[in-house]
């Protein structure tokens, strides 16, 4: 393995990278744990994750999953940073996106298919 690494060079290293950088966007318990780090960074009672469906961290804390009605409440009393909001949004999206593999995305144009036979050279 290290001789293929040498031999490839930044190649492998560009690959390596890019794999990481998906993995980091893409995994839903890094996600969750960064939202989990930022609720108690403001000193949250709990986060969202733990709202929604249950949060390891906060749970090893025996906090009780709170109702709908008592995460809005508290999120009134204690409102989202921008951070927060984002990263919410995109924990909102990963089941959808880890079951049908993005969002979907609308083209300009349909993509061009090459003709099955090859123009015929004009007879001479």
């Amino acid at each position: 393995m290290e001789r293929w690494n040498w031999e490839t060079g930044p190649i492998f290293w560009n690959a390596i990278v890019a794999r990481e950088a998906t993995y980091e966007r893409m995994s839903v318990g890094i996600l969750a744990a960064r939202l989990c780090d930022l609720s108690w960074a403001t000193d949250r009672q709990y986060c969202y994750v733990h709202y929604l469906e249950g949060c390891p961290n906060c749970r090893g804390f025996n906090l009780p999953r709170p109702y709908e009605s008592e995460w809005r409440h508290y999120v009134r009393d204690h409102p989202l940073s921008e951070t927060e909001e984002r990263l919410i949004g995109c924990y909102r999206r990963r089941p959808y996106e880890a079951r049908h593999g993005s969002l979907l995305r609308l083209q300009q144009e349909p993509p061009r298919t090459p003709p099955h036979f090859p123009a015929r050279p004009p007879a001479a």
